[in-house]
């Protein structure tokens, strides 16, 4: 078809002219192009000039007035100077083909919708080329793009292990023989999300080859969901369906629902009383429930409660519980509290949240998704089910409501369980009461008996309850009370009412009679009106009653004859009833006069606020048994300590009104307590005191030692006697420290034969030139042997301490005596001496008196603590008897004391004796020895000592080395092993200690010599040094010629 500029038709070929008719040259287009003016407006830009080709469809009406379709190429016709004259256009009729594409269109549109619907999907997979196609379908099923092509392993992929196994195997036996197959399998999106598909696969085979897989793959998540969401369901309410719940029965629910939701934590809290503790859980820490199990908030033991008398339930659970959650917190219509992302609320807490001030216990344990579904029955509120995990956006609204469509059936088959298990113990309890009671329990209708318990058949004698049935209570009853009994039942029946417990007897069949208290009770048994008679056999009370004559006798007997004191006084002012012999025995008073006396009048005064209160105890009835310490006061004014055991006794009415108190005199065991107590009193404060002599040691060395330099250098006379009178303080300090190591049992101690009598004489010969003429002063001693082994010097100090006690006891005058003989000791004695270590045998005692003015027993307890004195303020140091103690103790004796106020005071010294007599004075005292040349190393951490001992050596002519510590020690004599002779140690050294550093020295010279010179001795330390061979210990603080004789010996130079 031809057309001008004008757009008349100017030429048709005869297809144009049989489509459009004979008339159509000359006539415009737009004639023929009715309707479909866009489709004409599309061809102007051909007129126009712009394009010079163009393709359109247009619907046109054919010559019989049929609408066809057609398809129109343009092309633009020019002349010789390029201007548009018209277009020359070809058409074809594809009416039919585009109905047949329309018509397919629609078939794969409704096949598209289908498979949406169905969730089905297609897929192909050309073997030759490899190549994998899905339907659009089958991509919204794996969540990817449109334009996402898998190979045959990225599809497989998608299917988790094992199932991607089982697929590929199917896949292979699909191409490689042939079979189809039909699987469902569980795979996961590209979204990370779990589905259920069911894959159908077909091979196609072309000359004995399979060239193509077709297939559909459809989406059955749903399916299986309800599949798995029914079977869930009837699971859990199979489990629900049973007995009483308990943790075990429901660790099979929770671990369904758990794994329902792929939760990691799935717990239950179920209503017990007033608080909802945790039933059981899976995933929970132990520590996590041990402080989180309960919600109510106790305080002193007890639940804290709102103004309505509600228990207060703490925490998120307990909110949800209660329904206390405001609108604006993420709950369900069911009233659950749902949160998928709960960092978010520990980051930027809600309002509703901080006003519940939540334990926070789930949110700190890292549950990022967390339910929490209440389970009701009836409206009420029995249980919680508690669903967390690590992960957020766990849980969504379809399961959440399932879950909580499951809670009611839960709730529901829980408070049923909890009914029935209810009903279930109140009847087991009230049956097993009835069954195990120790009282007789007959039931009577009208129809006569119809029950009776155990205890009923054994009080009258029967093997089975069908003895009893249809018979009546009457005919049990003695003959000469079943008037009364008949009277009774039918009162009781008539009135409703219950009878007061009466005595009376039954006559059984045996002809024994039997003494009862039986009560009648109104019941329904059955049904019907009933009596329940409950009796209780009082036949031994009966026969007490009458045995009790025959106890008050034996009683009496008891009384008189116990060898402790008894005592029977009244409640209300404690005056003596009776007392037994023993009782008058301990307090020195006779029966006639404690008659009348209260017990407060024997008991000490200080003790007797306290036996008051005891007193009121006993009336209050606050314990049956009473047991304490007490003192009498005996009629001679002496004290005795006793031990009461005391109990109320009570009269016909089962009032108190009189108390029995068993008395037994302590006093001898008091004190051996007493001993006991201040030896361990002593023994701690002695350790104290060792540990100051110490320190005071070392310091006195120094002082010592460079005093007798000095006064030895110096020809300054003035000097000279400055460092004496130096030298003269520090040895009265080293006295000093002497008593605190005697008392500490810690200090030099010489041990060799000692006369005890010489020592005693020299102190008597000083006293009389030192007391003065107002105190005489005088001795005693018993013919033979007085040695003991010992020191002479820490004896002699201790009897010096003694006398000056007895000297400030006697301000006026007086005398002191000093006695001494031999005694042999039993154990016995020794023990109540406070000597329970001691062996027995032959003892020089010792006793120093004084006519002073005594001292009272509180005092005389306290004499040997340490710093306590009686003397004015600077007049005592509280150490002298201290001292003496602890002298006596290191030569394995005892101490006593005897004194009364105004009757003077007696110290009894108890010594070992021992047989062999040796000379115990001294030698006269031989030269200095020559150490010239001597190479001594000096291991000592005191700076001044060691600077002291240097400059001591030196001057003796010894080469001298100098090391603070011990390794600094071993590893000079390591270095220098030939240049040493002899090592002088301290014991007491940080980081390496002296017997530790003897060790080592020991590893690197066995043969080296060594001297210790230590400010103290600890006998276990300087046994350990002895044994291990030193050559001499020298104390601190020491003289000059001293230390220097001790090194002559250790040398072999003296």
């Amino acid at each position: 078809m031809e057309v001008d500029n004008r757009k008349v038709y100017t030429w048709a070929n005869p297809a144009g002219l049989a489509f459009f008719g004979d008339d159509v040259v000359g006539r415009e287009a737009a004639d023929y192009f009715e309707g479909e003016q866009k489709t004409y407006e599309l061809v102007a830009p051909l007129f126009n000039g712009d394009v010079s080709t163009h393709y359109v469809e247009s619907w046109q009406r054919r010559r019989d007035g049929q609408r066809r379709l057609l398809a129109w190429w343009c092309r633009a016709l020019k002349d010789m100077h390029g201007n548009v004259i018209g277009a020359l256009s070809t058409a074809r009729d594809i009416t039919e083909r585009k109905q047949a594409e329309e018509a397919l269109r629609e078939s794969q549109e409704l096949l598209q919708r289908t498979g949406e619907m169905a969730r089905v999907g297609g897929w192909e997979i050309d073997l030759v080329t490899k190549k994998v196609q899905w339907t659009s379908v089958t991509r919204q099923i794996h969540e990817v793009d449109e334009d996402y092509e898998p190979s045959l392993e990225e599809a497989i992929r998608f299917f988790p292990d094992p199932y991607r196994s089982v697929l590929a195997e199917a896949v292979r036996k699909a191409m490689e023989e042939g079979l189809p197959y039909d699987l469902e399998l569980p795979f996961v999106s590209a979204k990370n999300r779990r589905l259920w598909t069911r894959a159908i696969g077909r091979p196609e085979f072309q000359d004995g080859r399979c060239v193509r897989l077709t297939g559909t793959f459809q989406d059955i998540t749903e399916r299986r969901l309800a599949q798995r969401r029914t079977q869930l369901r009837a699971e859990i309410l199979a489990a629900l369906n049973g007995p009483a719940m308990d943790p075990e029965r429901m660790h099979p629910v929770l671990d369904l629902i758990r794994r329902h939701v792929d939760a990691g934590i799935a717990a239950m809290r179920l209503r017990d009383e007033e608080d909802f503790p945790y039933l059981h859980s899976i995933g929970l820490t132990e520590d996590f429930l041990l402080e989180e199990s309960l919600l109510c908030r106790y305080c002193d033991g007890e639940a804290e409660r709102d103004s309505r008398g509600r228990p207060i339930l703490s925490c998120l659970c307990g909110a949800v519980i209660e329904g206390r959650l405001p609108k604006d917190a993420p709950l369900t219509s069911h009233g659950s509290l749902v949160c998928n992302d709960t960092q978010r609320l520990v980051e930027s807490p809600p309002p509703w949240l901080s006003a519940l001030h939540p334990r926070g216990a789930c949110l700190k344990a890292g549950f990022r998704s967390l339910a929490l579904i209440p389970l009701r029955s009836a409206g009420e509120v029995v249980g919680l089910l508690q669903l967390a995990d690590a992960r957020p956006n766990l849980f969504g609204d379809d399961e959440v409501a399932f879950i909580e469509e499951l809670s009611e059936a839960m709730g529901v088959a829980i408070a049923r369980q909890q009914a029935e298990e209810m009903l279930r113990v109140s009847e087991e309890r009230y049956r097993q009461l009835v069954n195990d009671s120790p009282v007789a329990i007959l039931v009577q209708t009208r129809d006569g008996i119809q029950y009776a318990n155990p205890a009923a058949l054994k009080l009258l004698h029967l093997a089975s309850p069908l003895e009893l049935f249809g018979r009546s209570v009457v005919e049990l009853a003695h003959p000469g009370e079943r008037g009364m009994a008949e009277s009774l039942v039918q009162r009781t029946l008539a009135e409703r009412k219950s009878s007061a417990a009466a005595p009376h007897r039954l006559l059984l069949k045996d002809g024994t009679v039997v003494h009862v208290e039986s009560q009648a009770i109104p019941i329904l048994f059955g049904g019907q009106p009933a009596v329940q008679i409950m009796s209780t056999d009082i036949t031994l009370r009966r026969q007490a009653e009458t045995a009790l004559l025959v106890s008050e006798e034996r009683f009496r007997r008891i009384f008189e004859s116990s060898p402790m004191g008894v005592v029977l006084a009244r409640l209300s002012d404690e005056r003596f009833v009776r007392v037994n012999q023993r009782f008058c025995q301990i307090v020195g008073f006779s029966q006639a006069e404690l008659e009348g006396m209260t017990v407060s009048q024997l008991t000490h005064p200080d003790d007797r606020a306290l036996d008051a209160r005891r007193s009121q105890t006993l009336r209050r009835g606050e314990s049956p048994i009473h047991t304490y310490e007490k003192r009498y006061l005996r009629k001679d004014g002496s004290t005795v300590w006793v031990r009461i055991t005391a109990t109320t006794m009570r009269d016909e009415r089962g009032e108190s009104t009189l108390y029995l108190a068993l008395v037994e005199d302590i006093s001898e065991r008091r004190l051996l307590e007493d001993q006991l107590r201040q030896a361990q009193k002593m023994e701690s404060l002695g350790q104290l005191a060792g540990g100051v002599a110490h320190d005071f040691n070392n310091q006195l060395a120094v002082i010592v030692g460079f005093s007798e330099i000095i006064a030895a250098r110096t020809t300054d006379p003035e000097l000279k006697a400055g460092a004496r009178q130096v030298l003269k303080a520090a040895t009265k300090s080293a006295d000093l420290t002497r008593q605190l190591l005697a008392f500490a049992r810690r200090g030099q101690y010489e041990a060799k034969p000692v006369d005890v009598r010489a020592i005693v004489d020299d102190t008597i010969a000083v006293l009389k030139r030192t007391l003065g003429k107002k105190i005489e002063v005088s001795g005693t001693f018993e013919e033979g042997p007085s040695l003991v082994m010992g020191d002479a010097s820490l004896l002699g100090n201790a009897l010096f301490n003694l006398a000056i006690n007895a000297r400030d006891a006697m301000p006026d005058g007086g005398t002191l005596r000093f006695v001494a003989d031999r005694v042999r000791l039993t154990a016995d004695r020794l023990t109540a001496l406070g000597g329970e270590s001691l062996p027995a045998g032959a003892y020089l005692r010792l006793q120093v008196q004084d006519t002073g003015h005594g001292m009272s027993p509180e005092i005389r307890m306290r004499i040997f603590e340490p710093f306590f004195t009686t003397k004015p303020e600077g007049k005592g140091t509280g150490l002298g008897l201290v001292a003496v103690y602890g002298t006596v103790k290191r030569h394995q004796g005892v101490i006593a004391v005897e004194s009364e106020p105004g009757r003077g005071t007696t110290f009894v010294l108890y010594l070992p004796l021992i047989g062999v007599e040796e000379d115990a004075t001294g030698k006269t005292a031989a030269p200095l020895p020559d150490l010239r040349g001597l190479r001594i190393l000096i291991v000592d951490d005191e700076e001044s000592v060691s600077a002291m001992l240097r400059e001591t050596l030196e001057e003796a002519g010894c080469r001298v080395r100098v090391c603070s510590d011990g390794p600094s020690a071993v590893e000079c004599l390591r270095a220098q092993v030939s240049e040493v002779d002899l090592v002088v140690l301290d014991m007491n050294m940080p980081r390496m200690g002296g017997l530790e550093t003897l060790r080592a020295l020991r590893r690197v010279d066995d043969g080296v010599r060594v001297l210790i010179a230590t400010g103290h001795s600890a006998e276990g330390e300087l046994r350990a040094v002895v044994e291990l061979g030193v050559s001499a210990v020298v104390h601190k603080p020491f003289l000059r010629e001293q230390m220097l004789r001790e090194i002559g010996r250790a040398m072999n130079r003296v």
